[in-house]
């Protein structure tokens, strides 16, 4: 029966990678197991790469998860070609799930049509996974990175593009939130006539309502988790269904920017 046990452990170190995004279990089997044991998943790099992948997404470390998936894919790619049928389907089971945040095309750094449809892959699979602290916290950067698009040299890739980031997202994300009439942000009047324009732009193509219809919603919920909804009497109910409802609302956004020509 040792065989039997070894590959139901193994299957299940798999579904705790698939399903919940963790790969300690993995981690836990290999020592427990010989190396020709399940030998194309009983590989150190194989596992540290897992193990990177699922903290990089946990860790909401938003713009290195690709990268993560990319390398975790690669090498899943050269265990299958010798993996007995088993490991071929333990591996497969993987790959299904991390492939499509795993994108060959190059990330130019900029906030750009390739940048988005990533942010949505992932923010899927943080709801897939029940992560919701961390998905609410990605969507309301998404909504920050909207605010960068027609920021001149804004990039993701370096440090005056994260600077820039720190002025015009925050800033971008507030005047969703906030009528018209009260924009008066300590200190940001110079921020606000840069992004008036681009959110005019916003608003004569029905993104802006889309967004603000939202916005404060959503960053309601992303500051009750931050504070452990100590601020509240219970956590809210409705946490899984309002997080798939602002993610569609977020893909109709893309879809805007993309059929108005605001996103390359």
């Amino acid at each position: 029966m040792k065989d039997f046990y070894i590959i139901n452990e193994w299957a299940e170190a798999v579904s705790r990678l698939v399903e919940d995004a963790d790969a300690r279990k993995m981690a836990v089997v290999a020592k427990q197991t010989d190396s020709f044991q399940a030998g194309e998943l009983n590989d150190e790099k194989l596992i540290k790469a897992f193990d990177d992948l699922t903290n990089t997404v946990r860790n909401v470390d938003i713009n290195n998860v690709w990268a993560k998936a990319k390398k975790a894919i690669q090498l899943i790619k050269e265990k299958e070609e010798n993996a007995s049928i088993t490991g071929k389907i333990l591996l497969k089971l993987v790959m299904d799930k991390f492939v499509l945040i795993a994108t060959d095309e190059p990330l130019s750094g900029k906030y750009d049509r390739p940048y988005f449809e990533l942010q949505l892959q992932i923010i899927s699979l943080l709801l897939e996974h029940k992560l919701f602290m961390q998905v609410y916290t990605v969507m309301r950067e998404f909504i920050g990175s909207i605010g960068m698009i027609e920021i001149e040299k804004a990039k993701i890739s370096n440090k005056k593009g994260r600077n820039q980031r720190h002025r015009f997202a925050e800033t971008f994300i507030k005047m969703l939130q906030y009528e018209e009439r009260n924009w008066e942000f300590k200190d940001k009047e110079k921020e606000i006539e840069i992004l008036r324009p681009y959110y005019k732009k916003l608003k004569n193509n029905r993104i802006e309502s889309i967004l603000r219809s939202f916005a404060k919603d959503l960053a309601d919920y992303r500051n009750s988790f931050a504070h452990a909804w100590t601020t509240r009497k219970e956590a809210k109910s409705d946490i899984e269904e309002k997080g798939y409802q602002f993610y569609a609302e977020l893909k109709e956004v893309v879809r805007l920017l993309e059929k108005n020509g605001m996103l390359n």
